[in-house]
């Protein structure tokens, strides 16, 4: 067994599991069904295509820097001088960084790995207008998907990071497949079982929901002047 990281990052993602009609929500961290379809583009499979094999892939996502969620009102008509003929509302999460992991068999993750270095298809972080930055894989290990998530170096932005200067850690929160036998925190509609846009078919799998802290490699130590000009260091020996 071997563990992918990906690092998910662009001015905008969504990532959908209960969009309807024409109200587009996005879910605050990447799906799994919406992950598995960027790495079936990636290997150059179509929306028809089987996509069995990537399902047993287990899946983590950790929230480096959550974003900014955003509603964007959109309209559209034919001609301006008449009314819009539809009206939605779409959400997405604006300046965010995520890092997930999928671990499963060796030969399969490496073909991953290699996709997403040289997609088939155009990638994007769950809609078309949101393309990913590089890079996308940033690591490889044969470690499982726990120690890799709690491991991976903090990937948020240095402007990100300045706002926690005074902090030793980040508490980074991570949304994982719950292993059989753990108490599970939610069921999400997250599973895909088909892409096929006259059929779409999704169930469920059941995650749970925890915290790790990351180093930060900005933490500034600082010392209290007050109280060190009141330190007496004799005071241990008088005593």
């Amino acid at each position: 067994m071997a563990t992918l990281v990906i690092r998910l990052a662009g001015p905008m993602q969504a990532w959908g599991i209960s969009s309807k009609f024409t109200e587009r929500k996005t879910e605050l961290q990447p799906s799994k069904s919406g992950v598995l379809g960027l790495i079936a583009a990636a290997l150059g499979r179509r929306r028809v295509d089987p996509i069995e094999d990537l399902l047993p892939l287990k899946f983590a996502v950790r929230l480096d820097q959550p974003g900014v969620l955003l509603k964007d009102f959109q309209t559209a008509s034919r001609e301006e001088s008449k009314p819009p003929i539809s009206i939605s509302n779409r959400y997405y999460l604006a300046d965010a960084i995520f890092i997930a992991a999928i671990e499963g068999e060796n030969q399969l993750i490496q073909s991953v790995a290699s996709a997403l270095e040289a997609p088939t298809f155009p990638l994007y972080l769950g809609r078309r207008s949101c393309p990913p930055t590089l890079p996308l894989t940033i690591a490889y290990s044969d470690a499982d998907l726990i120690e890799v998530i709690a491991t991976t170096p903090w990937a948020a932005s240095q402007k990100f990071r300045r706002q926690y200067k005074d902090h030793e850690t980040f508490s980074a929160e991570v949304v994982r497949d719950a292993f059989p036998g753990e108490e599970i925190a939610r069921f999400m509609r997250d599973v895909p079982e088909s892409f096929n846009p006259e059929k779409r078919l999704y169930g469920f799998r059941a995650v749970n929901r925890y915290f790790v802290d990351l180093l930060n490699p900005d933490y500034q130590y600082t010392i209290d002047s007050q109280n060190f000009f009141d330190h007496d260091p004799m005071e241990v020996i008088e005593n």
